[in-house]
């Protein structure tokens, strides 16, 4: 949906004062949650992974954050900040310590290594059945929790370690996403090209096609490939339109990077955020990198590992 474009929206409620959480389909619910200073509300996608990847048996069954617009409510005008089928939460690279790591392969957010082991959700504290296709329910807060395990990508059945995973929104802050990354220490494994937190954007008319990282300048995007600005771990990443419209959508690290004491020997040199400006309009991607890229950086699959993230979007 583009700028100045009509849309079918989904739902009736809208609320300009609390979070509204929609049953879009089967495998889609809808979070709301008001722009402060607007009249406009912001659309969080929380997908089922229900895509059986190459080689595997099942699909993950675990649900992440798959999509961003948002709703002017007076106007019924849709702008698309998110659309591309791209992680957000956390992927790395994992295989065993005897493998050649260069080929090791991604787990985590949408990718296949992770299966899901249980799922919750809550509206104000309460456990909140589940809903019908085509119901909202209206609260303060919002708060999706679930467990998963990570299976070795390259076997496809061992289980290596453990996550747990839970998005809370609420109109304060919009989206928090916490998780914990357990390992199981046998077999041994270990991993790299670590992104504990991901922002993509859509650059298409309605989306995002600025960014600004830290203190940094924001900077149009070039479209050439090139990996932008890298800053330290306590920078935030801030998309925002040119000309299309006047919203912003932003990566926050609340805690200032990894929250366990036993990360922080992981601050420096590997962590960093970025920005890769790709070619395609629906590419462009901000990074949080938490391992080092590339197969030099290993590191062993020993010490758990909590990480914070917030989403926003502003005016």
């Amino acid at each position: 949906m583009f700028q100045g474009q009509r849309a079918l929206l989904l739902g009736t409620n809208y609320s300009l004062t609390q979070v509204e959480v929609y049953r879009a389909d089967a495998n889609n619910y809808l979070v709301r949650v008001p722009i402060a200073g607007t009249q406009s509300v912001a659309e969080y996608r929380l997908q089922k992974q229900t895509t059986i990847l190459a080689g595997w048996s099942a699909a993950s069954a675990c649900w992440h954050l798959l999509g961003l617009r948002v709703i002017e409510v007076s106007t019924s005008r849709v702008y698309t900040l998110v659309a591309q089928n791209s992680a957000w939460e956390y992927a790395g690279r994992v295989g065993l310590v005897s493998a050649d790591a260069a080929l090791h392969e991604f787990f985590g957010s949408i990718h296949q290594s992770q299966v899901s082991t249980g799922f919750t959700i809550a509206l104000d504290g309460v456990s909140l059945p589940t809903l019908a296709i085509g119901q909202s329910r209206l609260g303060a807060s919002l708060a999706v929790a679930q467990t998963m395990n990570t299976i070795l990508p390259s076997d496809k059945a061992t289980v290596i370690g453990t996550t747990t995973l839970s998005h809370t929104f609420t109109v304060a802050n919009h989206c928090d996403v916490d998780y914990t990354l357990f390992w199981n220490g046998a077999p041994a494994c270990d991993y790299h090209t670590m992104y504990s937190a991901m922002l993509p954007v859509t650059s298409e008319s309605g989306g995002l096609d600025t960014y600004k990282v830290g203190i940094g300048a924001a900077t149009a995007r070039l479209y050439d490939n090139g990996e932008k600005v890298k800053g330290t771990d306590t920078d935030t990443t801030i998309w925002s339109a040119s000309s299309a419209h006047g919203y912003k959508a932003t990566l926050f690290l609340p805690s200032g990077g990894p929250v366990d004491p036993d990360d922080s020997y992981l601050r420096a040199p590997s962590y960093k955020t970025w920005v890769h400006d790709r070619p395609e309009l629906d590419k462009g991607k901000a990074y949080v990198n938490f391992v080092d890229t590339g197969a030099a950086s290993v590191i062993a699959c020993i010490n758990n590992t909590r990480h914070r993230t917030r989403y926003a979007v502003t005016i």
